[in-house]
């Protein structure tokens, strides 16, 4: 199952009488057969595969990579990120949040740097990214945004702790000068 599949399934509504047959007509699986025998297909196709996550993933053709550097970000890969995240619908936004910091490599194996420009064509693209994948993705980008958000705060204290001594120095040599 890819994003867009994903996404279609979810805004079905749970309860409609014709919630499998629209599940199917997304699936393009075809109603004609015993209904257990579709069943069985709509349970595989939906199964979510787990993927796990290496240094890349070849995807339509080309290599892509995840941007791990999130303190390095530019102003508006930060703005869109927490433009995509107000709206609160993560499902829809899924291939646009992923867009942000998973792009594809260029000749030389670096990851394109964010563009506004090409946005649109890497979120048709993520569209078509399965599942499983963008999962994996998800998972990474939330565990590397708790690593960045432990580095600031353990940088901060560093800071902190160093600004204290430095206080500390400082009195000393105040109570010296007044000695002498």
């Amino acid at each position: 199952m890819n994003i867009q599949q994903y996404q279609l399934v979810t805004n079905l509504i749970s309860g409609s009488t014709t919630y499998e047959a629209k599940i199917a007509q997304i699936f393009n699986i075809k109603t004609d057969k015993d209904i257990t025998k579709v069943r069985t297909e709509l349970e595989k196709l939906l199964e979510v595969k787990e993927y796990k996550l290496g240094k890349s993933v070849k995807f339509m053709g080309k290599t892509w990579k995840w941007e791990t550097d999130l303190l390095d970000s530019t102003f508006e890969q930060w703005s869109r990120l927490d433009q995509l995240l107000s709206e609160e619908d993560n499902i829809r936004n899924l291939h646009k949040l992923l867009a942000i910091y998973f792009r594809p490599c260029n000749f030389w194996g670096r990851i394109e740097p964010y563009n506004l420009q090409s946005q649109d064509k890497i979120y048709e693209m993520l569209l078509q990214l399965d599942m499983g994948i963008a999962t994996a993705l998800m998972v990474f980008f939330y565990q590397n945004v708790i690593l960045s958000l432990k580095f600031i705060n353990i940088t901060y204290l560093k800071e902190k702790m160093n600004q204290k001594k430095m206080e500390k120095m400082m009195k000393k040599k105040e109570k010296l000068k007044r000695v002498e």
